[in-house]
């Protein structure tokens, strides 16, 4: 059942809203076949991105691991051993970081939500500092280094306008089971407030064959490029009528942009038109509102968590 995770430490209540996440693990057709982690039972990649500047004073720290590792049987190990943080001495620079040894453990605790282990830190983390941590797995794990600016987040990412789309054969290891072309959608990439690597995009299907809500089709992060490619994946029985699609991106602490414009194409020849309201190829038109709504309450019930944090400490 969906609804409200509360993570818990020293009575104190930070809401992460699990319908958010739900999205992105339970309806995520065509996105494992390419992002599964080669494999392996260790995480494929942190927030904020290893090397980040001017991370936000109020950003969650978190991994994302192999679908179905936080599962039933579970890691194997208890949550709090997998994750470890630590300031930095002054003067560390980003890219270097220091070991365990030489910084400072930062209090926190630690929440498995969906395919993300979360470290939360007590009272958030230090304005210009640096920071070291590790996210670890049963075969292996992925060293953090980031160093903090000086505010919390101010406001969502602003997603790039949508560029064109161009097609190309899935190769056999990144493809659907029942085979179909790859098509490639570009956009500008997102400008936000906090740093770039932690920017995740989310591209959604809403309108095909047998399509009757969204279902996400890539998600990845980008660094310092101008453009990013979002990777629709579909398969041929999908490819014989126009698809539709929309993206947003989702900053480290969890604020969602506005959903892109729904853009429609013809995986046979990649053309892009805006769709109609009558029209509905293969299925009726779904909406990403729910989505969307539960992501942003995401930040919201983190910010909520905070006041409400810093008031029981006055």
């Amino acid at each position: 059942m969906l609804g409200a995770v509360k993570l818990r430490r020293d009575g104190v209540v930070l809401s992460l809203i699990l319908a958010a996440w739900a999205p992105l693990a339970a309806r995520a057709q065509g996105v494992e076949a390419c992002d599964d982690g080669g494999g392996e039972r260790r995480p494929i990649e942190v927030t904020p991105s290893v090397g980040a500047l001017g991370v936000t004073t109020d950003a969650p720290i978190s991994a994302r691991y192999p679908t179905g590792y936080f599962g039933p049987l579970g890691p194997g190990d208890p949550l709090p051993s997998l994750a470890s943080v630590w300031q930095c001495p002054a003067g560390t620079l980003c890219g270097v970081g220091c070991g365990a040894e030489d910084g400072a453990p930062v209090p926190g605790f630690v929440q498995a939500l969906g395919d993300r282990l979360f470290f939360v830190p007590d009272g958030g983390l230090a304005p210009r500092t640096t920071f070291g941590g590790v996210f670890r797995g049963v075969d292996g794990g992925i060293d953090l280094r980031f160093c903090t600016g000086g505010q919390p987040d101010a406001g969502p990412p602003r997603l790039g306008a949508f560029v064109d789309a161009t097609r190309a054969e899935a190769g056999p290891g990144c493809r659907l089971p029942d085979g179909g072309p790859r098509i490639g959608l570009r956009f500008g990439a997102a400008r936000d407030d906090g740093p770039a690597g932690s920017i995740e995009y989310l591209l959604y299907l809403t309108r095909g064959v047998g399509v009757d809500a969204p279902v996400l089709r890539d998600r990845f992060r980008n660094f310092a490029a101008e453009e990013v490619t979002m990777t629709l994946l579909v398969t041929d029985e999908e490819a014989a009528q126009p698809v539709c699609v929309q993206a947003f991106a989702l900053d480290g602490v969890g604020n969602v942009s506005e959903a892109s414009e729904e853009h429609c194409v013809d995986p046979l020849t990649t053309a892009v038109f805006q769709p109609l309201c009558s029209v509905r190829p293969g299925g009726r038109g779904a909406s990403l509102g729910i989505v969307l709504a539960a992501l942003a309450s995401v930040g919201a019930a983190a910010r909520r968590a905070r006041s409400g944090r810093s008031r029981s400490r006055r």
